[in-house]
């Protein structure tokens, strides 16, 4: 494989790389481009897709009702729902060390 061949070789996968961000590039200013009546119906035609569909089901098939309550806890705890105020609440306050 030659300078030409090494050259091709790189020259491909930048060019696909390019073509991908210049198109979703493309993408965002038409989104962000768009009326109302666009909008509402790309929207319509979104909420019977194959793919929305295909990824409910498969929620459905993976999230038991456990996981489900589990994701939720966690997702309280990291926004702080879960805290009670009380002493036990705070680390700093509970540790022997006083750190």
């Amino acid at each position: 494989m030659g300078v030409l061949g090494t050259i091709l070789a790189w020259m491909i996968p930048v060019l696909i790389l390019i073509g991908t961000v210049v198109a979703f590039s493309r993408e965002k200013d038409r989104k962000r481009s768009r009326t109302e009546a666009e909008f509402q119906k790309e929207l319509a035609e979104s909420r019977g897709s194959l793919i929305s569909a295909g990824v409910m089901g498969l929620q459905k098939v993976l999230l038991t009702d456990e996981k489900k309550a589990a994701i939720e806890y966690l997702q309280d705890e990291e926004q702080g729902v879960t805290k009670t105020g009380t002493k036990g609440d705070d680390k700093a306050r509970t540790d022997r060390d006083g750190n």
